[in-house]
């Protein structure tokens, strides 16, 4: 991932440096928040009705404890577009959570964890029970939050969440499936 995540920003920055200055968006991810740090901080401030994590937290309690390649290498690359920021550099950083298909069509792209996932139940026959809601997001809208932080930029660099209203249910999902004619009925997802 260093190469698709790291590198690539790196010379996306430097060509904004060529010639007259131009604005730069970056699409992150929510997976730069997937530490123990940050889901109890979610937890505790969700609890007082502030919401979740701020967009102005600057990550650095991630330095360490990221699971994923992928959340790993977004983080990395957050930092030096923010550094890129503190040198003149303006746009946001957008951070949507689960980029899905587009709302007109639903074409999605079937590496993502969450096409595997549903592929994966239909080859299991079999579907998960799980509760828990999902940062869902169609493409087309995280494309609609990218240019709309490109045209209106705030001095520097800033950050950008993007978030589903209303939040899907993970079982509301994977029923989906059985909507459409598969047959995989639910069972317990214990951990």
């Amino acid at each position: 991932m260093m190469g698709p995540n790291v590198l690539s920003t790196i010379d996306a920055m430097k060509l904004c440096n060529e010639g007259k200055p131009k604005l730069f968006s970056f699409v992150s991810s929510t997976s730069t928040l997937d530490t123990d740090y940050y889901i109890n901080l979610s937890g505790a401030q969700a609890a007082t009705g502030r919401g979740a994590v701020l967009e102005y937290d600057n990550l650095l309690p991630n330095r360490t404890g990221l699971g994923t390649g992928y959340g790993q290498t977004k983080w990395v690359s957050e930092q030096l577009v923010r550094e890129a920021g503190r040198r003149g550099l303006r746009g946001a950083i957008v951070r949507p959570g689960y980029i899905l298909g587009s709302r007109n069509s639903g074409v999605s792209n079937t590496g993502d964890w969450i096409v595997r996932l549903l592929k994966g139940c239909c080859q299991l026959s079999a579907r998960p029970r799980i509760i828990n809601s999902i940062n869902a997001i169609p493409v087309n809208h995280v494309a609609c939050v990218v240019v709309a932080s490109t045209l209106n930029p705030l001095p520097g660099m800033n950050v950008v969440h993007v978030t589903a209203h209303p939040r899907l249910r993970m079982n509301k999902l994977l029923s989906a499936l059985s909507y459409y004619g598969y047959k995989v009925p639910k069972v317990n997802y214990d951990i």
